[in-house]
């Protein structure tokens, strides 16, 4: 033992061996306040989520849709992982309708499945006649158009391929066809439809969609989220015919942006959007279907009339969906909503996170993103837009403070570099 008390040989530990590493300041900084950042997020996130819209009252809805027969049409393909919750909550929608005193009939046509979408639809169709509710649940054989356009064009040889009808023409005859498949039992005895997306939804949603204004409407939709933002805006079109945004407040129009933010149905020149409510003696009267467009077919839209060379084609194409509008707008029907608190998504997931988040990004959609707002256009003046969301741009204080960030970030890398070469 030495007089340190060490064994006598061994080393003791330099000052260096016994210092401990130090964070950089501003690491130690960020880890001493994360919990501080994730309590605000959690809490900015909690104060904006967007408040539960109860259903309409049971004698109101019974008051309404009494004594009305209603068809229930949709279709589906390889929808095996959201048919469970989705027919669940059918049931609901179609007990609820029974409560008030409406008839509703099921109709479906699905096609070219390969998961266990057909026989879901199977087990649903025993359980649908043994609780004695009318249906037409029809499972074809036949592929989905996408395998039929692949099969086209192995098939065709590179020396007329020219000649194929082009892929999103064919899809909308194709979707059209099947649309109209699931509509086929349709007669002068139905009131109304609701069509139906591949969706997640609540029954008390569709039903505060089924009375919309009193029901003095002649189409009104849901609102469809793909995860947190409006998916559809391929058919959505706001009261001026211009293309909606996918982020909130969804359309430039002044007054339109209003009523979403009332909660209010505003009025729309098209729009489809994962569930729509119809009435069902247009289709019957006029003889209405899905189709696709007519060769220079002129967009309409709400206009008093045609604008030369304003018209659907391979460059401004239009899906089945909206063609409708065209349709009913040319018979005469023109009262066409969206319902800003009937909200649908396309899987469960979309649905956890557009219900905790949407109504973050709707905050931050306002506070960051501009849609270049405007008063109502006259008809006379409405050019219908193509395309799909409507173009957003950075409000301008956002756009000061990130060249405020990019210019101190480049005055400090300066900086630097003058400091390493002194």
């Amino acid at each position: 033992m030495s007089f340190r008390g060490d064994v006598q040989g061994s080393m003791l530990p330099t000052f260096a061996q016994c210092s401990v590493p130090i964070r950089p300041p501003r690491l130690n900084f960020i880890r001493r306040y994360a919990w501080v950042w994730v309590m605000c997020f959690c809490f900015f996130v909690f104060c904006t989520m967007e408040s539960h819209v109860p259903g309409p009252p049971e004698a109101i809805v019974k008051y309404h849709l009494q004594g009305r027969k209603i068809m229930i049409a949709a279709n589906y393909y390889n929808n095996a992982d959201i048919l469970p919750t989705h027919i669940d909550e059918m049931f609901v929608l179609i007990k609820a309708l029974q409560k008030a005193g409406a008839t509703p009939y099921i109709s479906v046509y699905e096609n070219g499945s390969k998961d266990n979408t057909p026989n879901q639809l199977k087990t649903w169709k025993h359980t649908l006649d043994l609780i004695g509710v009318g249906s037409t649940i029809f499972i074809d054989s036949a592929p989905s158009w996408n395998d039929v356009y692949e099969e086209l064009e192995a098939k065709t040889s590179e020396s007329s391929a020219s000649a194929i009808e082009d892929e999103i023409s064919f899809r909308i005859r194709f979707m059209a066809d099947i649309r109209n498949k699931a509509l086929a039992p349709l007669d002068g005895s139905f009131d109304d439809i609701l069509f139906f997306n591949d969706v997640i939804f609540k029954a008390e949603d569709i039903l505060r969609l089924l009375l919309t204004s009193d029901m003095q409407y002649d189409v009104v939709c849901s609102m469809d989220f793909n995860r947190i933002t409006l998916y559809d805006t391929w058919v959505a079109r706001d009261v001026n015919a211009e293309r909606m945004s996918s982020l909130y407040p969804y359309s430039a129009d002044f007054a339109t942006a209003k009523l979403i933010s009332e909660g209010r149905p505003f009025l729309v020149s098209s729009c489809w959007n994962g569930v729509v409510a119809m009435k069902a003696a247009p289709f019957v009267k006029h003889s209405i279907q899905f189709r696709t467009w007519r060769q220079q077919e002129p967009r309409i839209l709400g206009r008093p009339g045609a604008l030369l060379d304003v018209v659907y084609d391979s460059d401004c194409p239009a899906s089945e969906c909206l063609l409708i509008f065209e349709d009913l707008f040319r018979v005469g029907y023109n009262r066409f909503y969206m319902h800003p608190t009937v909200h649908v998504t396309y899987s469960s997931l979309d649905w956890v996170l557009h219900s905790i988040f949407g109504g973050m990004l709707n905050k931050l959609s306002l506070w960051v993103f501009t849609l270049h707002s405007h008063g109502r256009i006259p008809p006379g003046h409405r050019i219908p837009q193509c395309g799909l969301a409507r173009d957003v741009s950075f409000q301008t204080w956002f756009q000061l403070i990130i060249l405020c960030i990019i210019a101190f970030r480049a005055l400090r890398w300066i900086r630097r570099g003058k400091l390493a070469i002194e």
